[in-house]
């Protein structure tokens, strides 16, 4: 009789990888080496698994694949962040913009230790004009305006609170994520970053959205006392905001907020007076804090 050699294959798909840290751009191939468990053994590389790596130069998320090698089969994932070196990069310097982006590491690392009310630093309306709407008791819908040459947008939000970090909710391709499972009547806060590979070309203001079932409210409108000026360069006009809700009443966060779409053109203070400065024309917003907005156009001659 022939003898026969049956092999027993193991998914590596099951097996355990330890977490890879952050990992310094060094402006080459950034390569860690996963320790690879499974049913309590180590694994070996080369041996009974090969490792390859994608997006492991600059900075970013980068991924481990690990395959299987007889008699282990099948593969598994894992991501670690790259970040850049300790200098000046680090800092989000300035309005973040296409023009004028900012490392996607940097903004990540600065939302995510963020607990504050407050914008971000970099932050800007007119770009992604952000806007969030209580679709029931324990939902809530955001939605934003294509930046040129982004290729995905992150969203990041808690419940509304000093103490609250922001999380890392969802990376999406297009320009709305409905986010499901929030307590009904309850404030939460959002922003959302505009992303192409490891540069950020915009992030909105935070915004603040509660949803239904409760004391509480979002507003509905924005009304502004005019839609069009003309101005010479250097004078000034003051433009009225009010702000329209429900029924219910809307507990502030913050009050009506002005930005220019063009500061070359037209500037905006806090309260509605807006300044021409050079030649041109461009559209000078008023928001809520929920992202409801409305558009002054502004003519400089």
């Amino acid at each position: 009789f022939e003898s026969l050699t049956f092999i027993f294959t193991k998914s590596i798909a099951g097996a355990w990888v330890d977490s890879i840290g952050d990992q310094e751009y060094t402006g080459g191939e950034i390569k860690p080496a996963p320790v690879v468990v499974l049913d309590g053994t180590t694994l070996k590389a080369g041996t009974d698994y090969l490792v390859s790596y994608a997006n492991n130069v600059n900075a970013g998320t980068a991924t481990v694949t690990i395959t299987g090698i007889s008699p282990y089969e099948g593969t598994l994932k894992k991501t670690f962040r790259i970040i850049p070196k300790e200098s000046g990069s680090t800092k989000i310097e300035g309005a973040v913009t296409p023009e004028s982006p900012a490392q996607t590491a940097v903004v990540e690392k600065t939302v995510l230790q963020s607990s504050s009310e407050k914008d971000l630093t970099g932050s800007t309306f007119h770009l992604l004009q952000v806007k969030g709407t209580a679709k029931s008791k324990s939902s809530v819908k955001l939605t934003w305006k294509k930046v040129a040459g982004a290729q995905q947008y992150v969203v990041y939000g808690n419940a509304c609170g000093k103490g609250n970090k922001y999380k890392k909710i969802k990376t999406v391709a297009g320009k709305s994520f409905t986010q499901k499972k929030l307590k009904k009547g309850k404030y939460y806060k959002y922003l959302v970053a505009a992303v192409s590979g490891d540069k950020t070309l915009a992030v909105s203001k935070t915004i603040h959205v509660a949803t239904k079932g409760g004391k509480v409210g979002n507003n509905t409108k924005v009304k502004l006392s005019k839609k069009k000026l003309t101005l010479a360069v250097g004078k000034s006009k003051t433009v009225k905001t009010t702000l329209k809700k429900g029924s219910l009443k809307v507990k502030n966060h913050r009050k009506a907020a002005w930005e220019s779409g063009n500061i070359k053109v037209a500037k905006v203070n806090s309260k509605g007076k807006i300044k021409a400065v050079g030649k041109g024309t461009c559209y000078v917003y008023a928001y809520a804090q929920n992202g409801v907005c409305a558009k002054v156009k502004v003519t400089v001659k």
